[in-house]
């Protein structure tokens, strides 16, 4: 992930999705249990609140309108609570049911009785399924042509038939399908089928290669594997290819798969590489199993987890055989402007010089002097801050696309292994004093000296601490 990652999630907002699926109502009563049943070993829960939201379906919809879309939901509901819940209950921000209302239908409803320790004590189900006899062609295809990708969610009770899946799928070149029970056929060509490891190996398909039945099915396959990650096979049936998720402590799965469905297609309407979704996507999930319930999904939140491994893909050990193999990935056939420095408190004349020396090429690589490097340049009592700290903080500043810890006294080694086009430093130099001058000049490349901004540097700044 990088710049273009955040860029592109924040084009999230106001994008127009079409939700297509089977509508359900989650039902929660949350109370105390202390005591047993005497007419059966049951536990007894004294009722404090219960509550309903959406789910299936709404659930995503719901998500989406949480990360910023606009959202359509059509399914069917009945003349009951969800018609209730979908109209004047809450007030769904973005989101405009332009479904079927059947006043002889029950709508799913899935109720849970959670005790005070957030454990669920039981579940029942009331649900009536029903196939979705017809559906109105005019309307959809004017949404249809509207929206900036589709979604359909089945969930087995009705609403996803063989002919509303391929009616929408031959309209719209950005479906995301997450599909119950197999085979897929009518799933042919949309643009992502995304089944988990069960349902995918129910069908007796090998998800170690499911580059094959993505090719066959003319589509890109993603199987969500759970804490473990997601795989893709694409549908030019090349290979399979394996996005691993962070671990992370797991409370609560519910709703994972719809908020994976909410932001791949959202990732599909701003047009982000698909393994770039699907990080992006592994992420919206982890957000989602650390909450209770079907929880909350916002788009900071996403923000700041993409910014949080966005710094550290940024800072490198070129010792590392993985991090020169990415580094020089990074700056290959790339104009290379390379400076160096303590950084150790950040003033204005350090984003001066940054914003700067980013102008005169494509990539900026700062050279960070280690801990041990600055106490023998500048003694015992500095650096202020480790360089863990520093070095993140650098790779936070919009105009750094690296940063490499060096341990020597000066960073010409660094500047060996680096070779780059552009070396700068402060006007505070002369040209003959700059490390590094001879090794770039004589490959063709340019020192270049900065005006630096007057008064500013971090002895300045810590004298006036010791003053004050």
């Amino acid at each position: 992930m990088n710049k273009q990652t955040i860029d592109k999630v924040k084009q999230f907002k106001g994008k127009k999705i079409l939700v297509v699926g089977d509508i359900m109502i989650d039902t929660y009563l949350s109370g105390t249990v202390n005591r047993i049943c005497p007419e059966a070993p049951v536990p007894i829960m004294d009722v404090e609140h219960s509550y309903s939201t959406l789910g299936g379906a709404g659930n995503v919809a719901v998500y989406l309108s949480q990360l910023g879309a606009e959202v359509y939901l059509y399914g069917q509901v009945g003349q009951d609570h969800a018609k209730r819940i979908l109209k004047s209950d809450y007030d769904w921000d973005n989101i405009e049911f332009i479904g079927e209302t059947l006043g002889d239908y029950r709508t799913t409803t899935k109720n849970r009785a959670v005790s005070n320790d957030n454990q669920i004590v039981f579940r029942w189900d009331d649900e009536e399924i029903r196939q979705l006899e017809d559906f109105d062609k005019d309307k959809l295809e004017q949404v249809l042509n509207e929206v900036d990708a589709v979604i359909i969610s089945d969930y087995a009770k009705g609403v996803v038939t063989h002919e509303i899946a391929e009616f929408i799928i031959q309209r719209h070149d950005k479906v995301v399908v997450d599909p119950k029970f197999g085979p897929w056929s009518h799933f042919t060509g949309a643009y992502i089928i995304k089944p988990n490891k069960k349902e995918y190996e129910d069908l007796g398909l090998n998800s170690d290669v499911l580059h094959y039945e993505s090719k066959e099915l003319n589509t890109n396959l993603i199987v969500t594997l759970g804490k473990w990650g997601m795989k893709l096979g694409r549908k030019d049936g090349m290979t399979t290819e394996f996005v691993p998720t962070e671990q992370i402590d797991v409370i609560d799965v519910t709703g994972a798969g719809d908020a994976v469905s909410a932001v791949l297609a959202l990732s599909a309407a701003v047009d982000m590489d698909l393994l770039e979704s699907i990080e992006v996507s592994n992420i919206a999930a982890g957000i989602k199993v650390s909450q209770h319930g079907t929880g909350h999904l916002c788009q900071e939140e996403i923000l700041d987890s993409i910014m949080d491994h966005f710094v550290e893909d940024r800072i490198f050990d070129l010792e590392l055989g993985g991090d020169k193999f990415a580094f020089d990935n990074l700056i290959k056939n790339k104009k290379v402007v390379f400076t160096n420095g303590c950084f150790d408190l950040l003033h204005d004349g350090h984003i001066e010089l940054l914003k700067k020396a980013k102008a005169l090429g494509d990539i900026l690589v700062i050279g960070l002097n280690s801990d041990e490097s600055i106490k023998r340049l500048k003694g015992d009592n500095r650096p202020i801050q480790s360089e863990r700290v520093r070095a993140q903080v650098m790779a936070s500043i919009k105009y750094v696309d690296a940063v490499v810890i060096f341990d020597d006294d000066t960073p010409l080694e660094l500047i060996k292994t680096i070779s780059p086009d552009v070396l700068v430093k402060g006007s505070d130099y002369r040209m003959d004093e700059v490390v590094g001058y001879d090794v770039v000049t004589d490959r063709g490349g340019e020192v270049v000296l900065v005006d630096l901004v007057e008064g500013s540097s971090t002895s300045n700044i810590v004298d006036k601490i010791k003053s004050e």
